[in-house]
């Protein structure tokens, strides 16, 4: 079974991106269809999920539920000066570049939305 590593990048200008890239996630978790399911913030997506739009925090709550790992760039999350908003969620905070590294070196198919 293959594992898939989401990165969503998408923010309010693309948010059915978003929204498509975190469905994904979820339902995939759900229905088991892969081995294990990451999703990874950053960019737009993060001031996304930091403006508290209701559409984005629900689906992200349905991530948590389904205990998907998300993480967002917390270089970018420190650029905007939105720590405190992500890590309010329960958003982790990383440097992503060598998560997404170590994923994709263990096996998982990047996907980006």
């Amino acid at each position: 079974m293959s594992k898939v590593l989401i990165i969503v990048s998408s923010g309010a200008e693309a948010k059915e991106k978003a929204i498509t890239g975190m469905t994904l996630a979820r339902n995939s978790r759900k229905n088991n269809l892969f081995e294990d399911v990451r999703v990874i913030f950053m960019g737009p997506s993060e001031n996304l999920l930091a403006s508290a739009d209701p559409d984005i925090l629900s689906l992200y709550k349905d991530l948590v539920s389904t205990n998907v790992v998300a993480t967002a760039c917390v270089g970018v999350a420190k650029q905007k000066n939105i720590e405190l908003e992500l890590s309010k969620i329960g958003l982790e905070l990383e440097r992503v570049g060598p998560v997404i590294s170590g994923l994709v070196d263990k096996g998982y198919v990047p996907m980006v939305f």
